[in-house]
């Protein structure tokens, strides 16, 4: 007690700097506090974002030319670089690719009662990814894409503005227009959860995910892929490089190929040869390619499989074990071929559909 009474003696003393002390004290403390919540609100694990620590976000990528270094473009992600270079990979648990959410309008199917509502273009994963409060139903699926009507999730304020009530699963609303059945009701969610903010969530086109170019890599979303483990981090990133790596390295040796026999093409168009045939012997060209460089991989593949008899579990067999048999490797094989043949295609077809589309004329004088 008798600290007290000094400390307060000591203040009555100085009364203009104890003032000073004490609210420049209470700002620096508030300051601090407000950094930690901040920090919490932003990075913490915090519903429904419960696994931020484990979550990976590409939301920017870069794309250059293998050959041409010139050739740049700096894009968001689509969805068609989520499956083919993320979902693959081992070290991921699941992933999503949304569209941040943007106004819509949603109303009762004879249009009236209209809500403004945030609403988020996404996939089945994100509720993988996210973890939502379910008042009623589930998330939307694969199993609900096709038809005319299509799947979505709406929050409980917008069930309640809509219906007047959270038991809205199987209603039909009008979404910008279109007809929407309602699969699911969450609690809503807090717009400090930026990436999994909405008022209401529906499903982007299928046709989104297939890959036919490198350009269906560009697209306006954000990928998030959960990795089983933090340290898995560098894992995923290699894999991701390591993948779009291989898919455009194949397809852009063969475009870079076909472009650079443009020339060709327009002389052999100029001696009579029809697109058909300049088609037919390009893809026949590749496709032949193809064909060499597999056969000594298989030789070597096969090599390693007949090993599993005479040594035991290689390293090689044991990096995945199942068993081994010839019919195996064949399916295997064709599989492999098949998957690179449409690759070859691809970095053929387009490069040429422009080659046979130029004047003769034209070609050869840039020569």
């Amino acid at each position: 007690m008798q600290t007290i009474r000094q400390a307060l003696m000591l203040l009555r003393q100085n009364p203009l700097l104890s003032t000073i002390f004490i609210l420049g004290t209470a700002f620096a403390i508030t300051m601090i506090m407000a950094i930690v919540i901040t920090w919490q609100m932003k990075y913490a694990d915090m519903e429904p974002e419960v696994n931020r620590s484990r979550c990976l976000y590409i939301s920017k990528m870069h794309l250059q030319g293998k050959e041409n270094k010139e050739w740049n473009t700096y894009s968001s992600c689509s969805p068609a670089f989520m499956k083919e270079c993320v979902q693959p990979l081992p070290e991921v648990e699941a992933c999503t690719a949304f569209v941040p959410a943007g106004v819509a309008l949603v109303s009762m199917p004879d249009g009236t009662n209209s809500v403004k509502v945030d609403a988020m273009e996404t996939d089945p994963g994100f509720w993988k990814v996210f973890q939502m409060q379910f008042v009623a139903g589930r998330g939307f699926d694969d199993s609900d894409r096709g038809g005319d009507v299509s799947a979505i999730v709406i929050s409980a304020s917008v069930a309640r503005k809509l219906f007047g009530t959270t038991d809205a699963v199987g209603k039909t609303v009008l979404l910008n227009r279109n007809e929407a059945r309602v699969c699911g009701v969450v609690k809503d969610v807090s717009v400090i959860a930026k990436d999994a903010y909405a008022q209401v969530w529906r499903m982007y086109p299928a046709d989104l995910q297939d890959a036919v170019s490198v350009r269906n890599y560009i697209g306006a979303h954000t990928v998030v892929a959960l990795a089983r483990s933090s340290a898995d981090f560098p894992a995923i990133r290699q894999g991701m490089e390591k993948r779009v790596k291989d898919i455009l390295g194949l397809i852009g040796t063969f475009w870079f190929r076909t472009r650079r026999r443009r020339n060709e093409i327009a002389l052999r168009l100029a001696m009579g040869s029809t697109k058909k045939q300049i088609f037919c012997l390009l893809m026949g060209e590749g496709l032949l390619l193809l064909t060499l460089v597999t056969l000594p991989a298989m030789i070597v593949c096969y090599n390693v499989g007949i090993a599993e008899f005479t040594m035991g579990h290689t390293e090689l067999i044991t990096t995945w074990p199942v068993e081994w048999s010839f019919l195996r490797f064949l399916s295997g094989t064709l599989g492999a071929w098949l998957l690179m043949a449409s690759m070859v295609i691809v970095g053929i077809w387009f490069p040429a559909q422009q080659a046979v589309s130029i004047q003769p004329a034209e070609a050869l004088h840039e020569e």
